[in-house]
């Protein structure tokens, strides 16, 4: 048993992280910027603040903790809106939990990153040896953060890895945790709620997508590595749909779960021509022997019948 500290504990990721752990058995902190009671909807666990321009804060954060995933950090859309800010967050106090980590001698330090810092859109075939080259602030401030780690643990007792996360979609830990502008979660919302799915655009871009069950237990699985196989892995469901195609996909889904078929619409002309293919490989976790699972309908499923019975948190 291991004792994990989750920074970003109470947000769409970190809540589904620290369910599977506890499942597992392990210990589970939640770390959070807000000063929180104990959590109400994880037994057991602990929460202790992380102010991230603090590292006295984060030395407490990290005490006697084995594992830490840091799954903290500014959104795309707060990125854009505060580049300085997202530097401020996603590299420098990245910076500073990775120090505080390294001298509470925890084990390991995984990152949770973003695969957008190869390009936007993603396109083509990608492999961690591909060159990151997105510059938007989101982008741009995970790659400084993942230097930190790489860097910030060299020569250390404490290992650093960085997992380079696709498009994440489910069902969340917690009524209180806002997910619902990912882009399947808002599809299955919608279809439930209003029997029909609205898409944004033509619907031609082409993402990859990976359900939350196969990502927290892949990155447990990596957590398990008896030696390090290398810093950086990518981590993607190996399936790359168009958002037409995932409409579908959500469309034959309802028909077999709740027995109806919403319709799709969208509110730009259908185009003829769609993204290029998108091949998002994840050779690092292949070398490392871990096979991602791939229950992409399963967690529509799950997200179909999470709308269904709780019409509260459909807004």
């Amino acid at each position: 048993m291991n004792t994990y500290l989750i920074t970003g504990g109470f947000g769409f990721f970190g809540g589904r992280m620290a369910f599977y752990l506890h499942g597992a058995g392990h210990r589970v902190v939640l770390g959070s910027r807000f000063q929180r009671p104990s959590s109400v909807w994880l037994p057991g666990a602990q929460v202790r603040k992380t102010v991230w321009d603090d590292e006295s804060s984060l030395a407490d954060a990290c005490r006697d903790i084995d594992v830490v995933i840091h799954a903290a950090g500014m959104d795309a859309a707060d990125c854009a809106a505060d580049p300085v800010g997202a530097f401020e967050v996603n590299q420098l106090g990245t910076a500073r939990l990775v120090r505080s980590a390294c001298l509470s001698s925890a084990k390991l330090l995984v990152f949770l990153s973003t695969a957008h810092v190869y390009s936007s859109p993603l396109n083509g075939v990608i492999t961690e040896e591909s060159l990151p080259i997105n510059s938007h602030p989101y982008a741009a401030s995970n790659l400084a953060g993942e230097k930190e780690v790489v860097e910030g643990t060299n020569n250390q007792k404490t290992r650093g890895m960085v997992v380079r996360l696709s498009n994440g979609f489910g069902v969340p830990a917690s009524d209180d945790t806002k997910c619902g502008l990912l882009v399947i979660n808002d599809l299955c919302r919608q279809a439930v709620e209003t029997g029909r799915m609205v898409l944004k655009t033509s619907g031609g871009q082409r993402r990859d997508f990976i359900a939350m069950s196969d990502a927290v237990e892949t990155i447990y699985r990596l957590t398990g590595l008896p030696v390090p196989l290398g810093s950086i892995f990518n981590l993607g469901g190996g399936w790359a749909p168009t958002i037409r195609e995932v409409a579908i996909v959500i469309q034959e889904r309802c028909r077999r779960v709740l027995g109806v078929t919403p319709e799709i619409e969208s509110l730009q002309p259908a185009c003829p021509s769609v993204s290029p293919d998108l091949d998002f490989r994840l050779d690092a976790l292949s070398r490392a022997g871990i096979t991602v699972l791939r229950r992409q309908e399963e967690e529509i499923d799950r997200l179909l019948e999470y709308y269904r019975d709780n019409p509260q948190n459909r807004g």
